[in-house]
């Protein structure tokens, strides 16, 4: 189920992409139809599957499939990756959850090397302290100090105190080191280089597109992967939607529920957002969201309860991930340190009646990080309608949920119609429309993302 990867064996069809018109904001920009094809072409659930080793053979497959190189801009557009860990196994009933969780994580740290390239400050700082002793009396301890009268009574009196306590503790049958003791330390080297960097960064994102996602086994986790895209058009199509105007971006696309899977199992391989174009040639965007429950209760009624909760938050996660893709602001601050810590110190221990002097080296590798990322985002729920919602349980029966929402401007058209029917502007046109978007927001769909749609 995890290993089901949708690449694409159409280089050249990319490659003629990449020389697409630029968007124009004076007139419709239509998108070439091989350049539509080869989008659609990579949403389609029976695209050829590809098993790669790890993640990292995901990327690389994926790079020299259509000759790109990652954070380069190629014509305009720029390819990212990143990876995660999920935090339980297969066997894990909440395996689901920590998938989905993993796939944020993932994206996450997309956006924060976009984040930290574009906008990203750096601050280095090292330090050094050295010191040595190399005296003829550098391995003796100065004597102590006689003491006063009064210090000599409050020795003994501590000396009594202790002895007593010793006593007691005998008779209690603990064991223990008679007397108080005193610990002396003598540095004869000490080395110490440390190198600070603090790395900051703020800045907004948007038109940020995952195209593929990838689940391989490593060891006994699960990693997973994800590509993304951003260009011209896909930040053109975020500002529309930001707006909540028809996009000027066209292109000849096909009915957007013959780009889902055709089980509720080929669900399982999907994660993130997609861009494709409609049979009326405006772009959707395709968001998946998922979660998982346990069936933890004989009552069935409860079970469902949980799995209707769930299916409220898979929702919830397509919707935020829709909201990520139009403006997304992100705050980042990360520290580090770095270096060695070297110390030669002879070491004396007294206890009562007793001295003891040990030698000692200590070498240390100093290795200490830090980071604090924020990222936020918001935007109007109107033109965003669910299009399925589904289920399924995995190879380990593992409970799976997800909502597949869908924003569109035809949705948006359709909420601003429905608006005016409560505000008495309706009209025969109005209602016969309203009725027609409400069937395009019943079709299937799936998550799709391609490279030559941006």
């Amino acid at each position: 189920m995890f290993k089901n990867l949708k690449l694409l064996s159409i280089c050249a069809i990319f490659a003629m992409s990449l020389c697409a018109n630029e968007v124009t904001t004076n007139s419709v920009a239509e998108i070439p139809a091989n350049e539509v094809e080869a989008q659609n072409a990579m949403s389609d659930a029976s695209a050829q599957d590809i098993t790669p080793k790890s993640i990292e053979d995901f990327f690389d497959e994926f790079a020299n499939e259509y000759g790109i190189s990652y954070g380069e801009s190629i014509n305009g557009k720029t390819f990212f990756s990143a990876k995660a860990t999920a935090m339980v196994g297969t066997n894990d009933a909440d395996f689901a959850k920590a998938l989905s969780v993993a796939y944020n994580e993932a994206f996450l740290n997309l956006q924060i090397d976009f984040i930290r390239d574009t906008y990203g400050k750096q601050a280095a700082q090292t330090l050094r302290k050295t010191f040595t002793d190399n005296s003829t009396n550098a391995k003796e301890f100065e004597k102590l100090p006689p003491e006063s009268i009064f210090a000599q009574l409050l020795t003994k009196i501590s000396e009594l105190a202790g002895a007593k306590l010793d006593e007691m503790l005998t008779n209690l049958g603990v064991d223990f080191q008679k007397g108080l003791s005193e610990e002396r330390k003598k540095i004869l080297m000490a080395e110490n280089l440390v190198k600070n960097i603090q790395t900051t960064a703020m800045g907004q994102i948007s038109g940020l597109v995952p195209i593929q996602t990838a689940v391989t086994k490593d060891g006994s986790t699960y990693d997973i992967g994800v590509i993304a895209v951003m260009s011209e058009k896909t930040v053109q199509i975020a500002r529309d939607m930001k707006f909540k105007r028809n996009s000027i971006i066209k292109g000849k696309g096909k009915n957007i529920k013959e780009f889902l899977p055709t089980t509720n199992d080929g669900f399982l391989d999907e994660f993130g957002i997609r861009l494709v174009y409609d049979e009326n040639g405006a772009p959707v965007i395709l968001s998946y969201g998922r979660w998982g429950y346990i069936k933890n209760s004989s009552d069935e009624y409860v079970n469902k309860r949980q799995k209707d909760i769930a299916q409220k938050q898979a929702a919830a996660q397509a919707d935020a991930a829709i909201s990520e893709f139009v403006a997304l602001s992100l705050s980042l601050k990360e520290n580090s340190q770095s270096g060695k810590d070297v110390e030669h110190a002879l070491t004396q221990l007294i206890t009562s009646g007793n001295t003891q002097e040990s030698e000692k080296v200590a070498k240390n590798i100093i290795d200490i990080a830090s980071s604090e990322v924020k990222a936020t985002s918001n935007m109007q729920l109107k033109g965003i309608r669910t299009l399925k919602r589904w289920s399924a349980s995995d190879k380990n029966n593992v409970e799976h949920v997800g909502v597949v929402r869908f924003y569109s401007y035809a949705n948006v058209k359709n909420t601003n119609e429905v608006l005016g029917i409560q505000n008495g502007k309706n009209s025969n046109q109005t209602q016969q429309k309203a009725v027609k978007k409400s069937q395009d927001v019943s079709s299937k769909s799936k998550m799709v993302n391609d490279l030559d749609d941006f």
